[in-house]
């Protein structure tokens, strides 16, 4: 009797040590598929956040461009407006508050610069030249000349690991540019892409 309860016991002990352990590995495999579905589509949504944003700047950049060209602005006045709509107005530092109309996350910015690397629009890079600025993970990433190569090629996305603001820290972001012709710009939209995909955690 006593051998039978033994036997009793320990068999129900292990069907509730299986039992746990074949829920925990559903719970762990249904849980991690979840989160891949949610982050990749998180990250498909900030994609297409950024290629509207930069359509959506490249509309009013437009809509300036004709005013330039109608006469009734300067081209300095056009320009200077459409920093001022994009970024903000312009700090003594030379930087510009990042004021977006046109939301990109809560690192994202857009940027301009020419097919040369010239930066023409940026938060702290306004005036300098960024062609030979290369990716924090692989220095023979040129992102910047991939950028320019994607916005010449119909537009595209460009994946690079780069500094988080005030931050040590390196985060992987993403990009989006497209070409402007008739100024020579490259517009470009960039985030972390963790702005995107925190959700999914």
């Amino acid at each position: 009797m006593k051998k039978l309860n033994f036997t009793k016991i320990s068999f129900n002990k292990k069907l509730i040590l299986t039992i746990m352990v074949v829920l925990f590995l559903s719970i762990t495999i249904v849980g991690s598929a979840g989160y891949i579905i949610s982050r990749k589509s998180l990250d498909r949504k900030g994609e297409t956040i950024l290629k509207n944003s930069v359509i959506q700047a490249i509309q009013m950049i437009d809509a300036n461009h004709k005013m330039y060209e109608a006469g009734i602005l300067t081209e300095e006045e056009a320009q200077e407006i459409i920093k001022e709509a994009l970024h903000g107005y312009k700090n003594d530092d030379g930087s510009r508050k990042l004021n977006n109309n046109i939301d990109v996350g809560k690192n994202g910015y857009l940027m301009i610069i020419d097919r040369d690397g010239n930066v023409f629009m940026h938060p702290t890079l306004e005036g300098e030249n960024v062609l030979y600025y290369t990716d924090y993970e692989d220095k023979n990433h040129y992102l910047v000349q991939k950028q320019i190569e994607k916005a010449l090629n119909g537009g595209g996305y460009v994946s690079y690991y780069w500094m988080y603001p005030h931050s040590d820290e390196v985060g992987e972001k993403i990009s989006y540019s497209m070409y402007y012709k008739k100024w020579n710009w490259v517009v470009t939209a960039t985030s972390y892409k963790v702005d995107f995909n925190a959700e999914a955690n």
